[in-house]
């Protein structure tokens, strides 16, 4: 783990001479070198009257030092505002994480807190580049295909972010790029202990509704893939407005977000990290932000923002920048969230609701007000 700390600029602070009037502050200076000069060739009361004058005009001196390097500093600019929102986002991070851990909260027992081989097997969303000293948690519909190619230019697998396709990226990513799950775990503590460790999160109705429009509405292979594997389960879950499903060109069903909401609200599936549920799966249960101490913790909303702020800090953007998306699903939008979740009733957002919590929690998400629901998470 890299500390934050690395990135700040250091700032230079002036002596006083630099900011306040030049004589008032050589005469102190001068006084104080004085009185020490008199002090070393006196003894008795007066010396001891001559330090504590040294004394009460070095106290001044720190306190004009003080004064001045506060009243110098510059406002809190771009940079400044985006360590102040990192810090924010991991705070709120490492306080849910140890509320859950001290609490008997049954959900509590799906979290992981620390790193141990069994989690480590799993790991296999964690994305490591040696030569940057980078360790990357993707997760599915939060923009990490541009991050695949942004790591597959650093190490050299392609020449640039716009010369392979979303299928080619990941195809090529698993040829060219390690896993931490591939390490001892020896290996894999001391990476995430000094390289810059860092995951992107996504509001989770957003999230779902983008794994929902890219796996069932577009059409190319591997939303057919989808389709036929997932379509004959999710069609059985009840939706009075799609009680007979057709059927698309490719002859997979054609499933609502109705049903689909409802198989994901369901609690009696479980999603995994290793087959295609990880497009839905819950982020905490990928990326283990309770037991990796992430660098940086960006957000969907400001993804730009933070991929050229971590390229940068990282000394990277004259190599690669993070490019356009390549497959949008236009799933943040209020008015594509309104369409879809108004079709829903409060149970269905409930189970929702319940399946996704830590989520909510972990990364300071609420119930986005075009949902129709009494209950948000706070």
């Amino acid at each position: 783990m890299t500390s934050l700390s690395e990135f700040v600029p250091r700032v230079q602070w002036k002596t006083c001479c630099l900011y306040s009037p030049r004589l008032p502050c050589l005469l102190l200076l001068f006084g104080l070198a004085l009185i020490g000069g008199l002090v070393m060739h006196m003894n008795g009361p007066m010396a001891m009257h001559l330090n504590r004058i040294a004394n009460t005009t070095h106290r001044l001196i720190s306190s004009r030092l003080h004064e001045h390097a506060m009243v110098s500093q510059p406002p809190c600019n771009a940079t400044c505002r985006w360590l102040r929102e990192q810090q924010r986002r991991k705070k709120r991070v490492s306080t849910v994480c140890n509320s859950y851990r001290n609490s008997s909260d049954a959900r509590a027992n799906d979290l992981s807190y620390t790193l141990t081989p069994q989690l480590l097997r799993t790991m296999n969303h964690f994305l490591v580049s040696d030569s940057h000293r980078l360790i990357y948690c993707y997760i599915p519909k939060v923009g990490c295909t541009n991050w695949k190619r942004v790591l597959l230019v650093l190490g050299g697998a392609i020449g640039g972010t716009n010369q392979s396709t979303q299928s080619e990226t990941h195809v090529i990513a698993q040829k060219h790029i390690r896993t931490l799950a591939g390490y001892s775990l020896q290996a894999a503590k001391e990476r995430l202990d000094n390289y810059t460790t860092f995951m992107f999160a996504r509001h989770p109705f957003e999230r779902i509704l983008s794994g929902y429009r890219d796996k069932f509405l577009m059409d190319y292979p591997a939303s057919t893939s989808f389709r036929r594997k997932y379509g004959p389960l999710i069609s059985t879950y009840d939706d009075p407005r799609h009680r007979h499903p057709s059927r698309r060109s490719d002859g997979t069903l054609n499933v609502s977000f109705a049903q689909f909401a409802r198989y994901l609200g369901d609690p009696a599936n479980s999603f995994r990290g290793d087959d295609p549920t990880e497009h839905w799966n819950q982020m905490y249960r990928i990326c283990h932000p309770c037991a990796v101490s992430y660098d940086i913790v960006g957000n969907f909303s400001t993804l730009h923002e933070d991929a050229d702020f971590l390229l940068n800090l990282k000394g990277l953007d004259t190599k690669v920048s993070y490019p356009k998306s390549t497959n949008p699903t236009n799933s943040s939008d209020e008015q594509y969230l309104a369409r879809y979740f108004a079709n829903l009733l409060p149970g269905d957002i409930k189970a929702l609701l319940d399946r996704y919590l830590i989520d909510f929690e972990l990364f300071g998400y609420t119930l986005p007000s075009v949902v129709p629901a009494k209950n948000s998470p706070q």
